[in-house]
């Protein structure tokens, strides 16, 4: 985030550029590109990035796919995070949403209230977001979103959702964010590296995602950039860490991606926090490897439940489950068909348990337990449902 030198914390090893990639054969899905995780910490802002991190081996012309809508319990969260920022709104109101995907959360928050929506996604497909832009008032450019294409909307909101973690220059972004007109909100959400660091979740870690945030780290940084911060905190039952601050304007002169704060912009208590928690990643390896090495030797067959980021982490990382797992199934229907990065796992529909029942189902995300469970009841499919 800053200048200041870092220190290292742990070197994960080579993985999949890509974690949402479509592959259709699983020798593509093999021979996928790959890159290094090493990771470090800045003791200044509290900043975890990857320093081994290329943006130039990034390319996503592919068909992509890493959307989380496809789960009930995802959806119930996102339509009280669309009520929230609906609030105080007034109709006819511009939102501006900076990597908004296929526009369908831009369309639902401008149907919400009556809003006028314009999206910034490089790369945007009109086919794929056709039918999600029903009934509102969007616009998508294609095109990355600058500061001045933001401004010349004159946005109430801004909203940029997992997209903060992709920049390599994340300052500069969020002090062009932060000289926007005064008053504007502005809400920013990433992936919560708390969520990792109590669980020890290696798989948490990719290619994609250069910067790793708490919610206090991530406070930190708008408020480093200039931003008044309104609230910081863990949502999703810790997934996500997210901000909701408003924009000073130009005047404000926040320090942005340049220099060295000139105190710690973070308590110590929160880098030791970090320190420590991805000391314990390396425990959580043993543990993973020794689970599935037992399962394997009674002679399990064991599926994975989730094809998205979180497995190719761990079928890439821990080579033990990798080995040990048969199969994948994930209820988005564009997954299934297809093929892990990386490993080449088949991912099919949960439909196919009720015919090949496995022994063990390991579910990648804990978050999802309960739901996967009902699921596997509804299937009528009554293996041992486990998490590491």
């Amino acid at each position: 985030m800053c200048a200041h030198p870092v220190e290292a914390l742990a070197s994960l090893g080579s993985v999949p550029v890509h974690v949402g990639l479509l592959w259709r054969s699983p020798d593509e899905a093999r021979s996928c590109p790959r890159g290094d995780l090493d990771l470090v910490l800045c003791p200044a802002c509290g900043h975890v990035a990857n320093a081994a991190f290329d943006p130039t081996r990034l390319d996503y012309t592919g068909d992509y796919d890493n959307a989380l809508h496809h789960s009930p319990r995802f959806l119930r969260w996102e339509a009280g995070l669309v009520a929230d920022l609906a609030t105080g709104l007034a109709p006819g109101a511009t939102v501006v949403e900076v990597g908004c995907g296929d526009g369908r959360f831009l369309a639902q928050l401008c149907r919400r209230a009556d809003l006028r929506g314009v999206g910034f996604e490089p790369g945007f497909n009109p086919v794929r977001a056709d039918a999600g832009l029903d009934g509102a008032d969007v616009t998508v450019v294609d095109d990355f979103a600058t500061p001045e294409a933001v401004a010349a909307h004159a946005p109430a909101l801004v909203v940029a959702r997992h997209v903060l973690e992709h920049l390599p220059a994340p300052g500069d972004f969020l002090a062009g964010m932060a000289a926007l007109a005064p008053g504007v909100r502005v809400y920013l959400e990433v992936p919560d590296l708390d969520f990792a660091l109590v669980r020890g979740a290696l798989e948490d870690f990719m290619y994609e995602h250069c910067g790793y945030y708490t919610a206090v780290t991530l406070g930190a940084a708008l408020r480093w950039a200039g931003f008044t911060v309104e609230k910081a905190e863990s949502t999703f039952d810790g997934m996500f860490a997210a901000v909701t601050a408003t924009t000073a304007g130009p005047a404000a002169g926040g320090t942005g991606g340049a220099g060295v704060p000139a105190d710690p912009a973070v308590d110590p208590g929160e880098l030791e926090r970090i320190r420590s928690g991805i000391a314990a990643i390396e425990e959580r390896i043993e543990r993973l490897v020794a689970e599935f090495a037992r399962r394997r030797r009674q002679g399990q067959r064991i599926v994975a439940w989730g094809g998205g980021a979180r497995t190719v982490g761990l079928l890439n990382l821990v080579a033990e489950a990798a080995l040990a797992i048969d199969l994948v199934v994930d209820i988005n229907p564009r997954k299934q068909g297809t093929f892990v990065t990386g490993t080449g796992h088949a991912i099919r529909a949960p439909s196919v348990l009720s015919t090949d029942p496995p022994d063990a189902v390991y579910v990648v995300n804990p978050a999802y337990r309960d739901e996967i469970t009902e699921m596997l009841t509804e299937l009528g499919v009554a293996a041992d449902v486990f998490s590491v």
